[in-house]
């Protein structure tokens, strides 16, 4: 063990790869090779990593996969308020393509403010999503907040994402903001 680093005890919230390649004296990309069924890795280990991970209920961690990979595989939706058929509905179509093709979303509210949408633009671009799908607030005038971000450019070329223009659509009475 290194200087300065304490054995901390397993706990049942905090299982990590560590901690059941520890309980297996197995080394900890052996493991997570062998929760991803890699083909260098034995059947018999495979096996032995998948019976413990499960029996202490293992999750593995997507932020710091994110972090590690550097891209996640989430996509952002901003929509001006929940309760409306109409954004339950297309937040609900979103979530089951994203999941068919192995993503997550991260969902937030506006409100039908632009100051709060401008927010919501930060919170995604904090938590690194890949893309979003935007209706706009009802006050929003231009897209202007969504294409000047610096952070958000930089994330893209960190994660060599190559998105589309931003397209900037009115439907009906209110817009959708899709990049």
């Amino acid at each position: 063990m290194q200087a300065g680093k304490r054995d901390r005890p397993m706990s049942k919230n905090t299982i990590t790869i560590k901690d059941i390649a520890k309980k297996l004296h197995l080394h900890h990309t052996t493991v997570s090779r062998a929760l991803r069924y890699h083909p260098d890795v034995s059947e018999e280990t495979k096996k032995r990593v998948h019976e413990l991970a499960a029996k202490l209920d293992y999750h593995p961690n997507v932020i710091a996969q994110s972090f590690k990979k550097k891209k996640s595989r989430t996509i952002g939706i901003i929509v001006p308020d929940f309760k409306n058929d109409f954004f339950a509905r297309l937040i609900s179509g979103i979530e089951a393509d994203a999941y068919e093709a192995g993503y997550d979303i991260l969902i937030c509210q506006s409100d039908e403010r632009n100051d709060r949408e401008k927010l919501k633009v930060g919170t995604l671009i904090s938590n690194q999503v890949c893309g979003a799908v935007v209706c706009i607030a009802y006050n929003t005038q231009h897209g202007d907040h969504f294409r000047i971000s610096k952070k958000f450019q930089s994330l893209n070329k960190k994660n060599n994402l190559i998105l589309p223009e931003v397209r900037y659509q009115k439907l009906l009475s209110f817009s959708v903001l899709i990049y």
